[in-house]
């Protein structure tokens, strides 16, 4: 395994983690919802990388950083109707 394949597989493990756990816990106590491009960005890059577009590549794309994804990522799995979005767009 890459170490590109390895370190997305790494942040997409844990973005899909902290998506779940926010819809567990049902927090919704996020101060600002994602927009909507936010999600349908993050659901490209998601896309992008499963159909064996490189990480690096996938994220250039949307003009992101790992760490800019990790973050909006994170502000989606906060709002549940941004989550319930992202999901339907990942086909889930």
């Amino acid at each position: 395994m890459s170490r590109l394949t390895s370190t997305l597989s790494s942040t997409l493990s844990t973005a899909f983690m902290a998506l779940s756990l926010s819809l567990l816990l049902a927090c919704g106590g996020a101060t600002e919802a994602p927009a909507a491009d936010d999600v349908s960005r993050a659901a490209r890059v998601a896309l992008a990388v499963q159909s064996g577009v490189a990480e690096a590549e996938a994220l250039k794309a949307e003009g992101l950083s790992a760490e800019q994804l990790d973050g909006m990522l994170y502000d989606i799995a906060a709002d549940p109707a941004q989550s319930e979005a992202y999901a339907t767009l990942l086909g889930r």
